[in-house]
């Protein structure tokens, strides 16, 4: 079938179509050009310094106005990022961070400081924002405004507000233009969409009835305080009302709109929606604040630090108040560790493995050099609320344990060193008795050889030379009882800084090398003490202060007194309370850690063969502890030496000094003398028959009874040995002492004062003399106590 022609008419009708066609197109093209013209008008002749970047940031454009505020040109510009080139050091942190937001979709509206190519600063308003295709980010747009002088930025304002109006309606922020009684005479589409009003609507409100009445005082203080007096308000938040009557909350900036004449005329501002991103705010807000209830409630450092730039990003409120103040921004291998690099020991490479995953949580404890506190830290990969990669550490603070260890350490060290100067005490004192029981023969013998020869004899130089050995002998087996249990001898209410100060003085005078410094507490109490062993004690300190100073040096010397808690003294089996405090420190060469440990024992010495007996301090040791005492030593290598004495304290009042008794007494009565050794009871018994007494001897306590049971009456003395075989001293006394109360007791021993001697003494017994004793010395004590009562 043949196709049928269209007829005139309809022919007529599709050209009239066809031309309508090509009219809209050209319209639209000579549209989409005029736009494009606009745009390039406003960027070529912007007031304001504009940049187009790429996605990295890099600039791509400038306007005319970016170099003729910061005199970069457009070949110097481009390919760089705008903070490399003018935010300078001190703004490129800040700087940094915008460029971050907008990296991350957001417009940034902030003011600040950048620097012109000279370096001259410029104040500036700054606006950045993303540009979009669609849903794709393609750009950075960013826009530099010149506050510096604002009346100026005011006048290019009211110029350029003409050529800005044709642009408004293409912002995605609202504007309106008010007259000054509010009412609104011009909008654009995006205000008028955000609202729900159409332009006519709008004409008959004014912005107070698009505005909340709990927002009218604070916007009229707003405009009164800041648009009517500068031209201009700070960026500020409020709610509007829209046409079903939902409430909404914007940001705005408000300006003064002003006639040729410079008289106010009204005021027009820029509108934001910022409903989204309350939303997300108070979200975000709640979540953070769930989330800091409850990190800021646990008892321990919590912080997150940037994985590779080490800065702090989050800090807890308990880490806030050991360290003073927010840390947040700061480096912490700087504000923790106090350090000028990152740590050595940083656990920041073994977060992640190879691949970039996490390797879980690391474990370490560690001590921080800046508190000086323990803590047991762990450490994991996260990532933190901007995306970056950081480093969340807790660590908990077990100083508190690390100090009990310590102690517990110490205490178990102390222990065992009081144990083991126990043991070489009980052995030291069984020596020295020993000893002293010799050196009593020799003595006794060398004193009746001297009685029977004349004084013009030349045997007697060497007689005399023997005496002066066995009291160098006994001198060392006073050493060795000083340090051995049995130490104590006569104990007396004590002024230690009379007797310090003595004592330092007589050894100053010998040792013109050494500057003493004396520092005496006023107040000091009274110590129990038997003044000859303290004085060899002090005397033991000076030496070794003396010898440890080859070349010479200071000693210091002071005194205090101390309270003394229970686990500072229990491990010596000492009593907590009130003690005194004697401290000898000198300039030394010190001693290390080995020596230090071993100081105390019998025989150790650091001199060389023949130059010392290495009983000193040990005999120090033994004379303080056995006064219910401590002595201590704190020495560091090429520093010097403090001795610590703690002695207790006596609230006893000092007796003053007796005058010195006469030197050799004889005597008619009669006296039991007591002892096991044979050489000993032969050596006293001739020498108390020198002196004019009747003497009986025993060889043990049951020979002892019977001889004073057989010679009642005639036995005024009984000088009693304590350590004997069979019967002991003790109980010989007891024995004694129910015979006939009223006879009087000497004890000898070659131990000293204290053990069942000193209970004797307790129990009543007359007196106490330690072996080996000289006829001066025995005829003094013998007189003294047959004397006594009459």
């Amino acid at each position: 079938m043949a196709r049928r022609k269209p007829s005139y008419e309809e022919l007529e009708r599709k050209v009239r179509e066809l031309r309508k066609k090509i009219r809209k197109a050209k319209k639209d093209l000579e549209t989409s050009r005029a736009q494009s013209a606009y745009g390039e008008l406003f960027f070529q002749s912007t007031p304001e310094a504009v940049i187009m970047a790429d996605t990295d940031h890099r600039i791509q454009r400038i306007s005319p106005q970016f170099t003729t505020m910061f005199g970069y040109a457009p070949e110097e510009a481009v390919g760089r990022t705008a903070d490399e080139l003018i935010a300078g050091e001190t703004q490129l942190r800040e700087a940094a961070r915008i460029t971050q937001k907008v990296g991350r979709g957001e417009m940034i509206r902030t003011e600040g400081i950048r620097y012109g190519k000279k370096g001259s600063p410029v104040h500036v308003e700054l606006m950045a924002s993303p540009v979009w295709a669609g849903s794709k980010r393609i750009g950075t747009y960013a826009s530099y405004r010149d506050i510096t002088e604002r009346k100026t930025a005011e006048e290019t304002l009211r110029a350029s507000e003409k050529r800005y109006r044709e642009l408004i309606e293409g912002s995605r922020d609202g504007y309106a233009l008010v007259s000054l009684d509010g009412r609104i005479v011009e909008s654009n589409s995006a205000f008028r969409k955000m609202l729900g009003y159409s332009e006519r609507e709008l004409a008959k409100k004014t912005y107070q009835d698009l505005t909340p009445l709990k927002w009218h005082d604070t916007e009229a203080g707003i405009l009164r305080e800041q648009v009517f007096t500068r031209g201009y308000s700070d960026l500020y938040e409020k709610e509007y009302i829209k046409k079903d009557g939902t409430v909404f909350p914007v940001e705005l900036r408000t300006y003064l709109r002003k006639s040729g004449t410079g008289d106010p005329v009204g005021m027009w501002a820029f509108v934001r929606d910022v409903s989204r991103r309350k939303i997300a705010e108070e979200s975000l807000k709640q979540s953070r604040s769930t989330l800091m209830t409850v990190l800021d409630s646990v008892d321990a450092t919590i912080y997150v630090a940037d994985l590779e730039t080490h800065e702090i990003l989050f800090m807890n409120q308990y880490m806030k108040e050991i360290f003073g103040h927010d840390l947040v921004g700061k480096t912490c291998w700087s504000v923790f560790r106090g350090e000028s690099k990152p740590c050595e020991d940083c656990t920041n490479p073994r977060l992640l493995n190879a691949e970039g995953k996490p390797t879980g949580v690391i474990a370490w404890e560690g001590q921080n050099p800046i508190s000086g506190r323990w803590y047991i830290n762990f450490d994991r990969m996260i990532q933190w609320v901007d995306g970056r990669t950081a480093k969340l550490q807790v660590a908990m603070d077990i100083t508190a344990q690390k100090e009990a260890e310590t102690e517990r350490k110490k205490l178990e060290s102390q222990l065992h060193q009081a144990q083991r100067m126990q043991a070489l005490g009980t052995l030291a004192g069984g020596i020295a008795h020993d000893f002293n029981n010799i050196l009593m023969g020799i003595q006794g013998r060398t004193s009746l050889m001297l009685l029977d020869v004349p004084a013009s004899d030349p045997r007697v130089e060497h007689l005399k030379g023997i005496e002066k050995y066995v009291q160098d002998g006994a001198s060392l087996t006073r050493q060795l009882l000083g340090f051995a249990r049995g130490g104590k001898y006569e104990l007396k209410p004590t002024d230690l800084n009379e007797l310090i100060h003595r004592s330092a003085q007589m050894f100053g005078r010998t040792k013109k090398e050494v500057k003493i410094h004396e520092k005496y507490f006023e107040g000091l109490r009274a110590a129990m003490v038997d003044r000859g062993q303290i004085e060899q004690v002090l005397l033991n300190l000076f030496v070794n202060a003396w010898q440890a100073m080859p070349g010479g040096g200071e000693i210091f010397i002071s005194t205090e007194n101390a309270l003394i808690h229970e686990g500072r003294v229990s491990p010596y089996g000492l009593k907590a309370g009130s003690y005194v405090k004697v401290t000898v420190t000198d300039t030394g060469i010190g001693m290390d850690e080995e020596t230090r440990q071993r100081v105390f024992e019998p025989f150790f010495t650091t001199k060389k063969m023949g130059r010392g007996t290495g009983l000193g301090l040990a005999s120090a040791y033994g004379i303080v502890k056995n006064h219910g005492g401590l002595i201590d030593v704190e020495s560091e290598k090429g520093v010097g030496t403090t001795f610590t004495v703690y002695l207790p304290a006596s609230d006893k009042e000092i007796p003053k000094d007796l005058e010195p008794a006469e030197e050799y007494r004889k005597g008619t009565e009669g006296i039991l003398f007591v002892d096991d050794e044979e050489m000993i009871r032969s050596v006293v018994k001739g020498m108390l028959e020198s002196m004019g007494y009747t003497v009986w001897t025993a060889a043990g306590g049951e020979e002892a009874i019977r001889l004073f049971g057989s010679h009642r009456g005639e036995i005024q003395l009984v000088i009693l040995d304590m350590i004997m075989p069979g019967m002991s001293g003790s109980e010989v006394f007891d024995r004694l002492k129910q015979s006939d109360p009223k006879i009087k007791v000497l004890l000898a021993s070659g131990y000293s004062l204290d053990g069942d001697a000193k209970r004797i003494m307790e129990r009543g017994c007359e007196g106490f003399i330690q072996k080996p004793f000289t006829m001066r010395v025995l005829s003094a004590r013998a007189r003294e106590i047959l004397d006594a009562g009459r």
